[in-house]
């Protein structure tokens, strides 16, 4: 099973000062596989993706998630 991290709520490799993190806005992991990708902006690097949760580190029950964002290239079971 492949796995691919991804940083999808913060500013890594940004020039910009990382954001200070607060109750509602805090740098959160996920890691896990592609299930499917919903969607694909075919101008900007936008995605909507089911992803299949293997671990985080916050509060979530459910086996997968839909997760929106900006995105390098991702393939389903990735």
């Amino acid at each position: 099973m492949a796995f691919e991290k991804l940083n999808l709520f913060g500013d890594e490799g940004s020039a910009a000062p990382p954001k200070k993190a607060t109750s509602m806005n805090k740098m959160v992991e996920l890691t896990g596989t592609v299930n499917a990708v919903f969607f694909e902006s075919p101008t900007s690097l936008f995605k909507v993706v089911l992803i299949d949760v293997v671990d985080q580190d916050f509060d979530w029950k459910e086996p997968q998630i839909v997760v929106t964002g900006n995105m390098a290239e991702v393939q389903e079971g990735s």
